[in-house]
């Protein structure tokens, strides 16, 4: 996967693609959000569409074929709020995602294999919980006991919900460890490990913290205080993974630098790291999303840079050192619109990513391990999927 001098022929092309996808599409107010999971099936993803119905793209394997199916339509589930965040996850019984609708209610969509049906479920009414603050933003994770999810409420408090002893429950996460509140505009990352589930925060004061399970208790610890890392930006990014050494998550700060924090198992302590430093990488676009996955030579995770081209940062075991590589133009891949939602997924054939380009398709990035080479692929035109176009 290390970079390689384009051919001119290459370069003028991704010329042509950039000056193509310059212009705006009429009626576009915002990215759309994204998830993603991969089934027994193949992998699917799930966006609002034009009509701000539920829609998924997804790829039978088994005949390699991509198709598309109106999920609100299905269901009869309520239009989610256009300022609405996706989170989902798998368990025995199929994949389920939420989404927050229009009167700020949290709903799940969720698909039983037993009867092959996807179904709906207001989870706000189901709990009592409190409205969810629009354009929150969601996360999950599933442990032993059932799968939990993360919202800010009107307070500003993060809440979870989640699932036990056969029934949905809700439970303040900012009264119960006494953590300040979150920014209005703070994203969301979980991750388990063996002590238990965590997840980060960026509070008021641009510090991003974290709330975890451990000895039976929710505890809070400020991770900028810790590290002394660079204040994050307000409203960056969040996203993380695990790998052998501990738990690992990334940010925007102030300056458009992508940093990292990482917590070594091996003398227990929380580290920062300035990887847009120590690559030499573009600066990211301001309010860059982010995605990231973990493969058998190392993590990687990919963002937007100022140019509107899609980078990866990618550490390589072998070497022990961070690496970047120009996704857009090494695969002559059209450009994202500006903030596009990303969300990624492994499959046996290697690591996917979606994002949206500016004439609203779907498009997708991925990489071949059988012959070593990223590529990229129309979804929007691939499943006959609708654009977002008015």
């Amino acid at each position: 996967m290390h970079r390689r001098a384009l051919p001119l022929a290459v370069l003028i092309s991704i010329v042509t693609l950039v000056l193509a996808g310059s212009s705006p599409v009429l009626g576009q107010t915002k990215p759309v959000a994204l998830t993603s999971w991969v089934q027994s099936d193949g992998p699917h993803f799930v966006f609002p569409d034009v009509d701000q119905h539920i829609r998924q793209i997804f790829d039978v394997l088994a005949v390699s074929s991509w198709n598309t199916l109106d999920l609100t339509a299905a269901t009869g589930a309520p239009l989610p709020s256009p300022q609405t965040a996706l989170t989902s996850w798998v368990q025995s019984d199929g994949p389920h995602f939420v989404y927050a609708d229009a009167n700020q209610h949290l709903n799940q969509m969720f698909f039983l294999l037993g009867n092959n049906t996807w179904n709906s479920q207001d989870l706000t009414v189901t709990t009592g919980a409190p409205l969810v603050t629009p354009g929150s933003a969601l996360t999950s994770w599933v442990q032993s006991d059932g799968p939990h999810f993360v919202y800010e409420d009107g307070s500003q408090h993060l809440r979870q919900l989640f699932f036990v002893n056969n029934a949905w429950n809700t439970q303040d996460l900012t009264a119960a460890t006494g953590a300040p509140p979150a920014s209005s505009q703070s994203a969301l990352t979980s991750w388990v490990q063996s002590d238990g589930p965590h997840f980060v925060y960026e509070d008021a004061n641009q510090h991003l913290r974290q709330i975890f399970f451990v000895n039976n208790a929710w505890r809070t610890q400020d991770l900028t205080a810790t590290t002394g890392a660079h204040l994050a930006t307000p409203g960056s990014s969040l996203t993380s993974w695990q790998q052998s050494d501990g738990p690992h998550f990334v940010y925007e700060d102030g300056n458009q630098h992508l940093d990292q924090m990482f917590f070594l198992l091996g003398n227990s302590t929380w580290n920062t790291q300035d990887l847009t430093a120590a690559t030499g990488a573009p600066t990211a676009a301001v309010g860059s999303s982010l995605t990231s996955w973990v493969q058998s030579d190392g993590p990687h995770f990919v963002y937007e840079d100022g140019i509107q081209h899609l980078d990866q940062m990618f550490f390589l075991l072998s070497s022990s050192a961070w690496n970047m590589q120009d996704l857009t133009a090494f695969a002559v891949a059209p450009i994202p619109i500006p903030g596009t939602a990303l969300t990624s997924w492994q499959q046996s054939d290697g690591p996917h990513f979606v994002y949206e380009d500016p004439f609203q398709h779907m498009h997708q990035l991925f990489f071949l391990l059988s012959n070593d080479t990223w590529n990229a692929r129309d979804l929007t035109n691939l499943s006959g999927a609708p654009p977002f176009t008015n």
